[in-house]
C-alpha cells in the first residue's frame, strides 16, 4: 500500500506556523504589559515619594518657591502615572486581543489536526484490512500434495 499522505498537510503546516507566530506575539504582548506595569509601580513610587517629600517640607518650614516646586513636581509625577495607567491599559487590551488571536487560530489549527487524524486513522484501518486479506490469502492457498513433493525431489535426485 502507498504511504500515508496527508490530504491538507500544507494547511497543516500552515495552521501550527500561525499559531507559533501568534503564540510569539502574545507573549511580547505580556512582556509589554509587565514592562508597562513596572513604569507604572515606578512613577507612583517617584509620586509618592514627592508627596512625602512636600509634607516632610511643610513640617520643617520652607519658602513658598521650595514648596511651588515640590508641587509641580508632583503634579507632574501625577501626570506621568496617568499616562503610566493609560499605557498599562492599552497595555492590557492589546494582551486580550492577542489571546482571542491565539484561541481562534489554535482552534482553526486544531481541526486540521482532528481532520488528519481521522484521515491518518482511515489509512490505518486499511493498512490492517489489506495485511489481514494477504494473510487468509496465503492461508487459503492450498499446500500441494506431500507425495507430488517427494515425486519431485526423487526425480532430481536420479
Amino acid at each position: 500500500m502507498k504511504r500515508f499522505r496527508f490530504s491538507l498537510h500544507a494547511l497543516r503546516t500552515l495552521r501550527q506556523r500561525q499559531e507559533q507566530r501568534a503564540l510569539k506575539q502574545f507573549g511580547l504582548a505580556i512582556a509589554a504589559r509587565a514592562q508597562a506595569a513596572r513604569e507604572l509601580e515606578e512613577v507612583r513610587r517617584h509620586c509618592d515619594a514627592g508627596w512625602q517629600a512636600s509634607r516632610q517640607s511643610m513640617k520643617a518650614g520652607v519658602t513658598a518657591s521650595q514648596l511651588a516646586k515640590l508641587g509641580a513636581y508632583c503634579r507632574a509625577m501625577e501626570e506621568l502615572q496617568r499616562q503610566a495607567e493609560t499605557t498599562l491599559r492599552r497595555a492590557q487590551r492589546t494582551v486580550d486581543e492577542k489571546w482571542e488571536k491565539l484561541l481562534t487560530i489554535r482552534q482553526q489549527r486544531e481541526a486540521v489536526d482532528k481532520y488528519y487524524q481521522r484521515q491518518r486513522g482511515a489509512y490505518e484501518r486499511q493498512l490492517s484490512r489489506e495485511e489481514q486479506k494477504a494473510l487468509d490469502d496465503m492461508a487459503h492457498q492450498r499446500p500441494a500434495p506431500a507425495a507430488a513433493w517427494k515425486t519431485d525431489i526423487a526425480a532430481e535426485v536420479n
